[in-house]
């Protein structure tokens, strides 16, 4: 330590360019890793904050089908043996349009049972008669304390809200003072009267939920089988908690995923520690000579550097930790839309800070730091005694361990291609990630041997355009290949990041855009304006359904309907569709057959079709068949077709709306697809529907065109976080290139200042060293292609198709390639231009003043 403080952080503060910019390495890359965390952990603590919340002190909660529970669910759940206390729930989410159409989730409560389960208080001014209202008038509200905060709400002001097809005006009765509910949905709630929420959100005589609270001793579990009894056969009592854990399961996919990119930055992070600390050892070489000789050991030494590596790694997670607070609170809001997209509704406003997440981000640092910096370590510890070379004169041994990499480099990708092949064959999706990082490994360890065979292979056609400059350049490429294979595995490494992502999500975009054009035929589609906010819940109204028939040009009305449901225990959406009018109009991408042929045949014979992802979740295929919870009980259904479906990862079954309604008893409508007869003016139905459809105002009426705009737009969302991660990585890689240069310059100072004593002019240094540096780029380029194609075909036939349950079409964009040699080429050239300088400034009598 006396060292470290009279040694290494004298260097260190003295050199604070360097310093800051391996700081700068491991900042990026922690603050990445660290960020991605947080904002994912967030939103789940924010779901499961809300899931707390509303459910109380409720040990079990039951739930019933689409339509829910009948309200003689209430009295039989008070009757089970075990329970007591019940209170009945029925929550909807409404669009508030004057607040631009924002959610809020409206619980309607029984009054009389709540003080049992949640508490909190009605603060309604001085005439304390907040309860009174809520009980005496049917539009009353009590708003949460942050809702009201944020809107400048008080007791009597109105409200509008807009469920299903109808927008009404209710008054604040009172502010709920609750530090629980207020955390829910990011304190976007309010509470009414029971009986006033199931008559404004159509659910007279339903329920939503039953919170259950169990007598003292009782068992949860034969409780919870007592109430299933009770309760009939679609009815499904869990735990409160157990919702949330099936959400955490369906995004453990989405967050492994952004998890998995963000570790890369700090992959690349590494190479520019071990970069820093080879600039150490090469400058310092003459000093380390001299502590040996006065009796400094090689344990002595090796632990100077290894000191200084968890300084870089200390320091810069520091940095890092403050960064990645600060970009988490940046992709809090789209991490969380992209879930609300993809998953579940989510309300996160606020970051969630994890003690032992930031510990641990703290701890990659130190050890990735740690663990570049042992080569050059060992490097300094092999000085002997006595050294007294001079600044920078030994020559790189990497060439001399070259082969031993590129032996072990591609044993790992053979291993990558064994992993890849167990985690499809055996649908283990993790194998697929750790296959993506034996390819970064891989390639890592065979680009020495690459960069010197392409470094010899170039050397003429350098030498042809560029003269003795060019020449030069060639040759410092391989002669240093220890520190500038470095710093091609770290372009390389970002590069092909930049490369797999960009190809994957453009395959994925195209294969989308392929999918919207094939499914999504009918010519208008109609939906309630509340459904972002209402979701399942928001219905079409009787009397708009039948004014669709009457649509001048109609040919065909497919009515669809998308309700929570469950097979063997586990949550699923249950849907349904006119198959008649699907069949001979619509088209669905099934994995095997033609699609109305398909339709017809599970219309006929009461069958299913489902979503590929439900296939890889549930292990079914075509011809199977899955067991639904239904109101008579659980039952057998056979699947007809498999289809392809990219609006969620969630499974999906799909059936006639005759058995449907057959079963379930519910004529519920979400959306509805029109069909126009071939000549009708689409623009001309829709301005017929705006005038003529009840609450058409209500109604969201949308082109096709439009459809297919709005389903990209949300595809452009959901991958926005992954463009930042790949411009970090961009960035921390042309770091690197700077600390190469720099280090480069140092190893040849004694031979740039022969150079320049016999005739090399300031400017023919500038071009060797710009040559060089645009050398570095193009092998990062030519191998980071390759290891970006490697890549792409992981993420999109293993790893996406295993969590995410989409196939999609591999797809080879040029400009991908175009763009990713302007950023390596052009940014390693730009990179180069301060050392250059450096070089050129280089005075001849202090570079060779020991000759």
């Amino acid at each position: 330590m006396t060292l470290f403080r009279q040694v290494t952080l004298r260097h260190l503060f003295g050199e604070p360019g360097r310093t800051l910019v391996a700081l700068l390495g491991v900042a990026l890359g922690i603050a990445v890793f660290l960020s991605i965390r947080l904002a994912n952990g967030s939103v789940l603590a924010a779901f499961s904050a809300t899931v707390d919340a509303v459910s109380g002190k409720a040990q079990l909660q039951a739930t019933g089908g689409p339509k829910g529970l009948p309200d003689a669910a209430y009295g039989a759940a008070r009757a089970t043996e075990g329970v007591l206390a019940v209170a009945p729930i029925v929550q909807a989410a409404a669009a508030a349009p004057d607040w631009g159409r924002q959610p809020i989730t409206v619980l309607g409560v029984d009054l009389f049972s709540e003080p049992a389960f949640r508490s909190y208080q009605l603060d309604a001014g001085p005439d304390r008669a907040g309860a009174m209202r809520l009980l005496g008038d049917s539009r009353a509200l009590a708003v949460s304390g942050k809702l009201a905060a944020e809107r400048s709400l008080r007791v009597g002001d109105p409200v509008r809200l807009e469920f299903g097809a109808k927008t009404e005006t209710w008054r604040v009765a009172a502010i709920l003072r609750s530090d629980e509910l207020g955390r829910a949905y990011a304190g976007r709630i309010a509470v009414a009267d029971i009986a006033a929420a199931q008559e404004a959100f159509g659910k007279v005589g339903r329920l939503d939920r039953l919170d259950v609270m169990l007598a003292p001793g009782a068992s949860a579990e034969a409780v919870r089988s007592r109430l299933m009894r009770a309760l009939g056969p679609s009815a499904m009592v869990e735990r409160p908690r157990t919702r949330a854990g099936q959400v955490e399961s369906l995004l453990g996919a989405f967050q492994l995923n952004l998890t998995a990119l963000s570790a890369i930055a700090v992959f690349v992070g590494m190479f520019l520690i071990y970069n820093s600390m080879s600039i150490s050892v090469v400058r310092r070489r003459r000093e380390i000579g001299m502590l040996r000789a006065l009796g400094v050991s090689r344990r002595g030494a090796m632990g100077l550097f290894l000191a200084e590596g968890a300084f870089y790694g200390l320091a810069g997670s520091a940095l890092g930790v403050a960064a990645g607070v600060g970009m988490a609170r940046l992709a809090l809001k789209s991490v969380a839309a992209t879930v609300t997209a993809l998953y579940v509704r989510v309300e996160a406003d606020r970051l969630t800070l994890d003690p032992a997440l930031i510990g641990q981000a703290v701890l990659i640092g130190i050890l990735t730091a740690v663990a570049a910096s042992l080569a050059p370590a060992w490097e300094a510890a092999a000085t002997p005694p006595g050294q007294s070379a001079r600044e920078g004169s030994v020559v790189g041994k990497a060439s001399a361990v070259a082969f031993a990499l590129a032996v072990g480099g591609l044993a790992l990708l053979a291993l990558a291609a064994a992993m890849s092949w167990g985690a499809t064959r055996f649908r283990l999706p993790y194998l697929g990630f750790s296959a993506a990082f034996a390819v970064l490994g891989g390639f890592s360890m065979v680009t020495p041997i690459l960069t010197a065979w392409f470094a010899r292979g170039i050397r003429p056609v350098w030498d042809r355009l560029f003269g003795v400059e060019g020449l030069l350049a060639a040759g410092y490429l391989s002669d240093a290949l220890d520190r500038t294979a470095v710093v091609v595995a770290a372009l390389m490494v970002s590069l092909s990041m930049f490369v797999g992502v960009s190809v994957m999500v453009g395959s994925f975009r195209r294969t989308v855009q392929a999918w919207v054009d094939q499914t999504i035929r009918a010519d208008i589609f109609v939906q309630p304006a509340a459904s972002d906010a209402s979701g399942s819940d928001a219905l079409m109204p009787p009397s708009a359904l039948r004014a669709f028939r009457a649509v001048p040009g109609i040919d065909g009305v497919d009515e669809y309907r998308a309700a929570p449901g469950a097979s063997e225990g586990r949550p699923i959406v249950l849907s349904a569709a006119t198959f008649d009018v699907l069949a001979r109009r619509g088209s669905l991408l099934f994995r095997e057959g033609h699609s109305a042929e398909i339709v017809r045949r599970a219309k006929a014979r009461n069958q299913i079709i489902v979503t590929e992802g439900l296939t890889l979740r549930f292990n079914k295929r075509e011809g199977d068949t899955l067991n639904l919870s239904t109101p008579r009980g659980p039952r057998a259904f056979r699947i007809a077709g498999v289809f392809y479906d990219y609006t969620t990862s969630g499974p999906t079954v799909v059936m006639d709306r005759a058995l449907y309604r057959r079963i379930w008893d519910d004529d519920g409508v979400n959306s509805v697809a029109l069909y126009l007869r071939p000549g009708a003016d689409a623009n001309a139905a829709m301005a017929w529907l705006a005038r003529n459809a009840p609450n058409a105002q209500g109604l969201s009426i949308v082109a096709n065109r439009d459809l297919h705009d709005r389903v990209l737009r949300i595809f452009d969302q959901t991958f926005r976080v992954t463009y930042a991660l790949e411009l970090i990585s961009i960035v921390v890689a042309v770091l690197g290139i700077i600390n190469t240069m720099t280090a480069l310059i140092l190893q040849r100072g004694r031979e740039l200042g022969i150079l320049r004593a016999v005739g090399a002019t300031q400017r023919q240094l500038k071009r060797v060293i710009l040559l060089e540096s645009g050398l570095i780029g193009l092998a990062g380029y030519a191998i980071g292609v390759a290891c970006g194609s490697a890549l792409a075909l992981l993420l999109i036939y293993v790893i996406n198709k295993q969590f995410f349950g989409w196939t999609v079409q591999a797809r080879w964009t040029p400009g991908v390639f175009v763009q990713g040699a302007a950023i390596t080429v052009v940014t390693a050239v730009l990179a180069g231009l301060a050392p250059a300088r450096q070089a050129a400034r280089r005075g001849i009598t202090e570079a060779i003043r020991a000759e």
